[in-house]
């Protein structure tokens, strides 16, 4: 497993009455990478929903039917919505896939897998902190050309997780936060550590 940079500060300083904690997400593992430059900025890349019908759904409220759909649309929303906004923050040519629009010539397209939801456990995480209930979202990542989405440009996977964090954030939507850190770490870990080329170059 070829484990990259993490978006996570390296040192959490944990408060004495654990008020808050350090969280965000990571590129685990990469299975193909042919993306040798930074995309230009007028390259479009569209972002499709990552699907979550076999996502496995774990720690609190996993065994409610209700609360587990509601955070599969969540996060199925989220992500896409989030990694937009992220890849237009970075000076990308992003938008969200729409299924009656043609796809424009010459894009990439962004889409994925959610593997995992896990919720931890809230009452952990208050309580305990430092790692202590931590709520986790991993996906698989997959890069394509809009003219041949069997052309497997870059696949890999990646996280988002509240780690240490712990206190009164532990009360807030997991799924979404880390939905965002997810977003986040797939930007910055991945895009943004390309080389600015100028052209998309692939490997063959």
């Amino acid at each position: 497993m070829k484990v990259i940079f993490s978006t996570g500060r390296a040192v959490c300083l944990i408060g004495l009455f654990l008020l808050s904690g350090c969280a965000g997400g990571n590129l685990l593992a990469v299975r193909t990478d042919r993306i040798m430059s930074r995309p230009p900025e007028d390259q479009p890349i569209i972002v499709k929903p990552f699907r979550t019908n076999n996502t496995e759904v774990l720690g609190d409220k996993s065994n409610v039917p209700a609360a587990v759909e509601g955070m599969k649309d969540r996060v199925r929303s989220g992500l896409q919505s989030f990694l937009v906004e992220e890849l237009q923050t970075a000076g990308f040519n992003a938008m969200a896939y729409k299924p009656n629009a043609p796809l424009p010539k010459g894009g990439l397209i962004l889409d994925g897998i959610v593997r995992k939801i896990d919720n931890g456990s809230t009452a952990a995480r208050f309580w305990v902190g430092m790692g202590a209930g931590a709520a986790t979202i991993i996906s698989t990542v997959r890069i394509t050309r809009s003219e041949d989405q069997k052309d497997v440009l870059a696949e890999f996977d990646a996280t988002g997780s509240t780690k240490g964090e712990g206190g009164w954030s532990a009360y807030t939507d997991s799924a979404q936060a880390n939905s965002q850190r997810l977003a986040k770490a797939i930007v910055k870990n991945y895009f943004m550590k390309k080389p600015a080329g100028g052209q998309d170059e692939y490997e063959k």
